[in-house]
């Protein structure tokens, strides 16, 4: 399952030819947008200390991370280069918003955090490439979307009982670094042209 082509590549030009946005498109979009005074609100309640709230706020962030892109496709509706974009952008200043939050508490995580930075940074830099090169914004596949949920299940466990878990900080790590391998490889050959371009 995991060596399927997985990523989506979502042209950065609008479609000549495209659904109307459905109600439950909308609300989808809404929900994204919506995240973003989320992730302030876990930044804030977190470096005031309040990590109880802090990881109240992340868990709702959480579960319209989860929703958002099912009510975008609803009805089938094209979801946009646009939302994704913006939807992956709230996620990594979210996380390393929460990841700075916590090392001023607990600087024995540091190291973890410069690994998941050095990972996000080199999506990015692959991103940015398709981008550029390609006109198109690339998704990763289904499963991606586990390492982000793991991240925030990690910092709401810490949040709430101020405890760390290293079990859990290595799947994090492990999942990451294969989800990475698989974004990677799969971006350089459609840059390469070596690999079909599956649009939605």
């Amino acid at each position: 399952m995991l060596m399927r082509p997985s990523i989506v590549l979502l042209p950065m030009r609008r479609p000549a030819i495209s659904s109307r946005p459905t109600l439950l498109s909308r609300i989808g979009n809404a929900m994204t947008y919506s995240r973003i005074p989320l992730g302030i609100l876990v930044f804030v309640f977190a470096i005031e200390g309040t990590w109880s709230y802090a990881g109240g706020f992340l868990a709702g962030f959480a579960l319209l991370d989860i929703l958002d892109g099912r009510f975008a496709r609803a009805g089938g509706a094209q979801d946009t280069a646009e939302r994704r974009i913006v939807d992956a952008i709230t996620d990594k200043i979210t996380a390393h918003l929460c990841f700075m939050t916590i090392w001023i508490q607990m600087s024995s995580i540091v190291w973890f955090w410069f690994l998941i930075l050095v990972r996000d940074c080199i999506q990015g830099s692959a991103s940015m490439c398709l981008i550029r090169q390609e006109r198109v914004v690339a998704a990763g596949a289904w499963w991606h979307r586990f390492f982000t949920l793991l991240e925030i299940i990690w910092m709401c466990s810490l949040y709430f009982t101020s405890s760390n878990s290293l079990m859990l900080m290595i799947v994090v790590l492990l999942l990451g670094t294969a989800t990475l391998i698989d974004y990677v490889s799969q971006a350089t050959q459609v840059l390469r042209k070596r690999a079909p371009v599956m649009t939605v």
